[in-house]
């Protein structure tokens, strides 16, 4: 008897070709989708802030990007300066530092925003952290304490009101943008099961009802794969199969076929090139080193825009 159940993800009626710009935002499986374009030759902005979980601190940050808006609330632990707006791992020794940093990285991103074609948002969880100083659900917590904030499983409607405001802010200062919602497969286990199934059920409500392509990584994971071997050992991370699943219904539902057959010869190109070898003075060493130069050659001959984004 069979237990999986496969489903039929449509085709894109728009193509992902290997000279776009493509930025990948949201939870950390965003980088996990960002890291597997980048290696395959696509050009690919991924979590200039860190990974952001929630919908809402992530829409501040498209909003701050588009309208350059560089002002943020910081945080000080210890001897190191955080943004209320930004990941732990967005940090400096010192605010001074922080500001300038957060500046160029809301420069960057309002740069690369006007140029990309494919804006995918990875939504992690619904559950959100609202600081009681002022009001507004933080990016990350920075291990302060948790008097300082109300933890809520936020609502579909005020997710949807504050996305709804920014797709249009979105798409008038790149039209040519087009947005792919999907869910984050990784489990918040923290918050409870149940807690985690009602999270993520929100999510699955919000991307619904917003403008945009919806790719369904968390039912991919969830439905087809649906067994703890694709899972690492903490059972709720998809390990590197299952993400290399969902990689590949990604391609199959929006690469063009020119994508696809670059996709091919990068990745083929990868594999040689990464290839271990032990007795790295050997003449047959000489050869493969050799090998591997010329198909760079007829790789950069036939894509010749690879060079540029070097």
């Amino acid at each position: 008897m069979k237990l999986t159940i496969d489903f039929q993800i449509p085709t894109s009626n728009w193509k992902v070709e290997p000279q776009d710009e493509i930025i990948s935002l949201g939870s950390c499986f965003s980088d996990e989708i960002g890291q597997r374009l980048k290696q395959d030759g696509f050009t690919v902005e991924t979590n200039p802030f860190g990974v952001i979980f929630h919908p809402i601190p992530l829409a501040a940050l498209l909003h701050k990007s588009i309208h350059v808006k560089t002002d943020t609330r910081i945080i000080r632990r210890d001897d190191v300066s955080f943004s209320w707006d930004a990941s732990g791992t967005f940090f400096a020794y010192d605010t001074d530092t922080l500001l300038k940093q957060f500046n160029t990285t809301i420069l960057m991103l309002h740069a690369k925003l006007k140029l990309a074609k494919v804006l995918i948002v990875t939504f992690g969880t619904a559950f959100g952290y609202r600081h009681k100083d002022f009001n507004e659900i933080v990016a990350n917590c920075h291990k302060q304490s948790g008097d300082n904030f109300e933890k809520e499983l936020s609502e579909v409607d005020e997710m949807k009101r504050i996305w709804s405001d920014l797709i249009p802010h979105l798409k008038k200062f790149n039209p040519s943008l087009k947005i792919i919602f999907t869910v984050s497969p990784v489990k918040h286990l923290n918050d409870g099961v149940v807690e985690n199934l009602r999270s993520k059920s929100r999510l699955i409500e919000l991307v619904h009802q917003l403008e945009g392509d919806y790719f369904p990584s968390y039912e991919i994971v969830q439905e087809e794969l649906r067994d703890y071997r694709f899972y690492k050992i903490d059972g709720a991370h998809p390990n590197e199969l299952a993400i290399n699943e969902v990689y590949e219904r990604f391609m199959e539902t929006y690469f063009s076929e020119y994508s696809k057959t670059f996709q091919q010869d990068v990745s083929k190109h990868n594999t040689m090139k990464n290839h271990r070898l032990i007795y790295t003075k050997s003449e047959q060493s000489a050869i493969f080193q050799k090998k591997i130069e010329v198909a760079y050659q007829e790789l950069i001959t036939k894509y010749s825009f690879l060079t540029k984004k070097k």
